[in-house]
């Protein structure tokens, strides 16, 4: 994840080659899998950062304004940590990332759609985000049972 364009749209680089040592990425597959990544371990820092992911070797307390990969009412994305008074900042696990997007203070989460982009959820102002149950993102609800903005809703 190297930049964040215009319209909120995160900007992917495809690793083709072995994935360098200390580099967060993310891995991305069409079915379950189960894999182990080997190499040879070159740590001397409990975190890296590369393009926008910073990658932890120890659990680690996400800043708030920067993301994390969570799922929330049934949608897996990068959501922005916030600031609520008493409440703990989540901790990101070891050997794992997490996503600083450089002003992204309006956008408060960042979801894959069916097109592997990965697009933006803005704050308020915001348009509804609608989805169907198969996960299709649609423009406008009719008579049935939708995602609007992350919760179940019945139309």
């Amino acid at each position: 994840m190297t930049g964040v364009e215009e319209s909120g749209t995160l900007t992917l680089e495809e690793v083709t080659t072995t994935i360098p040592a200390n580099t967060p990425v993310m891995v991305n597959s069409e079915t379950t899998v189960n894999e182990t990544f080997n190499g040879q371990s070159v740590a001397t820092q409990d975190t890296y950062t590369e393009g926008l992911l910073t990658g932890v070797y120890v659990d680690t307390q996400v800043p708030v304004g920067d993301y994390l990969l969570q799922k929330n009412n049934d949608i897996v994305a990068f959501y922005q940590v916030g600031s609520a008074e008493g409440a703990a900042r989540p901790y990101v696990r070891k050997n794992r990332a997490y996503l600083s997007v450089p002003a992204g203070g309006s956008i408060k989460a960042f979801y894959f759609d069916e097109t592997d982009a990965v697009q933006s959820i803005a704050g308020d102002k915001a348009e509804k985000v609608i989805f169907d149950l198969q996960g299709r993102r649609v423009q406008k609800a009719v008579k049935g049972i939708y995602i609007i903005n992350g919760k179940k809703t019945i139309k």
